[in-house]
């Protein structure tokens, strides 16, 4: 009953160190995460004179993405706050002393690590999709009422393959637009005096815009002088959402629970299996053909430089050699491991901490805060060069992904067994 007792209070003492180092850490990250997002914002949303209103939802549906990197970074650094603290103060060193291992001694910290990965991993998976969407919703909304989101006055704007030269732009109005857009027959032009954007009642994905007192001109065909003219007073101009902003590139990852994002890797799984078999059948028909154009070339009497079976084979080797594998499904892929390993990451990184156990410091608390803004800081860059790197080739992603995890795992035990043998 004493032994007990006697390890209930250290869990609780250690749980209660942990904790405040963890929150100190929250703090630091968070604010670091939060004043980023300020920044974007002001770069777009303040300028454009947003309501406040506004500005302050619009943070609010960016908090669950700063909490996803937060809550693993702060876990991190929290645990190494504490046992940096318990080294330096020789509390570990006491309660080695009185036959308590290392063990019971990590045990809170792990717990409650793996609290915290699953209160991320809900975080991830539930609410920041949520804020994805919500995002999206109000930004399309502030579009309509303030085109200079998008469009600065006395500037010229891509869209697409589509150029917005702007005079005047206020509020939700902008004057002189000049619109050109690029088609196969040539270049139309269209020019109106003022414009409003509004949004569109035949679908989610465009905005209108409405043009008054408004001429231009279409090329028919890509003969000079082969064009039709119009004037209006009025007319509208609908534009696709995605060429907007990046913002609107149609549902993504982030849009999605880990299970939408399962059900989309299965459709894309048979996209891509309909693809390799028709790649297939097309392989045997080129060698095939070159079998026969081969046939057909050693046949003739006269002297031929087989230019049949050349160009078959030529044929064939392309459709052997072409990449068939889904460059959609492989960023599916990431996504989905990316939304584990991030979670997982609040109780893997806690391991990269425990070597501090074995080395006397002072100012431990101080000293292990540092240490976990670095390994943080080398996280997050392993992280996102797997991301990057897995986009661009067609390694594991689940590899990728989770590498960053089983590198500090394995770091982290291999280098508190290193220092418990000396």
């Amino acid at each position: 009953m004493k032994k007990k007792q006697r390890y209930t209070t250290l869990y609780v003492y250690i749980s209660k160190e942990y904790i405040f180092a963890f929150f100190v850490s929250f703090s630091f990250f968070f604010a670091i995460f939060f004043i980023n997002q300020l920044l974007v914002i002001a770069k777009n949303i303040l300028i454009a004179n947003v309501d406040i209103i506004d500005v302050l939802r619009i943070i609010l549906y960016s908090i669950p993405v700063i909490l996803s990197f937060t809550f693993p970074f702060a876990s991190l650094t929290g645990a190494s706050m504490t046992i940096g603290q318990l080294a330096s103060q020789n509390e570990l060193l006491a309660l080695r002393s009185s036959g308590i291992s290392f063990k019971k001694i990590f045990t809170p910290v792990i717990v409650i690590s793996l609290i915290f990965t699953g209160f991320s991993f809900i975080l991830n998976d539930i609410f920041q999709p949520l804020g994805t969407i919500k995002y999206k919703e109000l930004y399309r909304e502030l579009l309509y009422r303030n085109p200079d989101l998008e469009l600065k006055s006395h500037s010229v704007t891509r869209f697409g393959n589509t150029f917005f030269i702007t005079g005047d732009v206020i509020h939700s109005e902008v004057s002189h637009l000049m619109i050109l857009e690029q088609s196969p027959t040539g270049l139309s032009v269209i020019s109106s005096q003022k414009a409003s954007f509004s949004e569109s009642d035949k679908s989610d994905e465009l905005i209108t815009i409405k043009l008054d007192f408004v001429e231009g001109f279409s090329p028919r065909s890509e003969a000079i002088g082969d064009y039709d003219f119009f004037s209006s007073d009025s007319m509208e101009y609908n534009l696709l959402l995605n060429t907007v902003s990046y913002s609107f590139m149609g549902v993504t990852p982030n849009d999605m629970s880990m299970r939408d994002i399962l059900d989309e890797i299965k459709d894309l799984k048979a996209e891509e299996l309909l693809a390799k078999n028709e790649a297939a059948e097309r392989i045997n028909i080129y060698k095939y053909a070159s079998y026969y154009n081969y046939y057909q070339d050693n046949s003739q009497l006269e002297p031929n430089d087989f230019t049949l079976t050349t160009n078959s084979w030529l044929n064939y080797k392309s459709a052997v050699s072409s990449e068939l594998r889904s460059k959609k499904l492989q960023y599916y892929r990431i996504e989905l491991y990316k939304k584990s390993a991030l979670p997982a990451a609040c109780a893997a990184l806690v391991f990269f901490a425990f070597p501090l156990s074995a080395i006397r410091l002072r100012n431990g608390r101080l000293v292990g805060f540092g240490i976990g803004i670095i390994a943080a800081t080398l996280y997050w860059f392993m992280l996102f060069a797997g991301q990057t790197f897995g986009t661009r080739t067609f390694y594991s992603p689940a590899f990728l992904m989770w590498l960053p995890n089983l590198i500090y795992i394995s770091l982290g035990l291999l280098l508190f067994y290193l220092r418990g043998k000396h």
